[in-house]
């Protein structure tokens, strides 16, 4: 798994494809226990870089997929930036978070993208392959019982988000989570 991070979607605007990114190649492997489930992070290669760097390395590469986590708010004008860099939309995986307070608060780069591979974990192998069918989940019901899986947990997630679209009685059925 590849996961990047953009230092600033300001910077984006500012300094185009000079602009700071974090990229890590991370290896995630899941566990499924019964009642709860165990996600493990390692991290692999870390790499502080610019955009230019990243669209070389994705470019040399076709079937290479990136993963993302930012807030819903900067989705739209990251998104606007990579596709005028030449970033193929459908390679690039965002979840709604942010990797710097959710699931576990960040400490450094290391620790965001340890976060983004954690939250990209949840939302692929629980939310969207487990409980999508079952609980009849659509559009922004995803993300928000991503957020409600992690706070079930006892792990930083977004409430908001979670009272807006996730029902009491359906938080009561979401499985446990446990990050290593």
């Amino acid at each position: 798994m590849i996961a990047f991070y953009p230092r600033s979607v300001r910077d984006l605007f500012l300094r185009g494809l000079g602009a700071g990114v974090v990229v890590g190649s991370l290896s995630v492997e899941f566990v499924d226990g019964g009642g709860s489930f165990t996600v493990r992070v390692g991290l692999g290669e870390l790499v502080s870089t610019d955009f230019k760097g990243l669209r070389d390395l994705v470019s040399g590469e076709p079937n290479l997929h990136l993963f993302t986590a930012v807030p819903a708010r900067l989705a739209g004008p990251l998104f606007f930036m990579l596709e005028r860099f030449g970033f193929v939309r459908f390679r690039v995986h965002m979840v709604n978070a942010d990797p710097t307070v959710v699931p576990i608060e960040a400490g450094g780069d290391a620790d965001v993208l340890r976060n983004i591979a954690y939250i990209h974990a949840v939302h692929r192998f629980i939310t969207v392959q487990m409980l999508k069918r079952r609980l009849r989940l659509h559009g922004s019901k995803v993300a928000a019982t991503t957020h409600a899986i992690l706070a079930r947990s006892n792990y930083n997630a977004d409430k908001n988000l979670i009272q807006r679209h996730v029902k009491p009685e359906i938080m009561k059925k979401l499985p446990r989570v446990i990050l290593t």
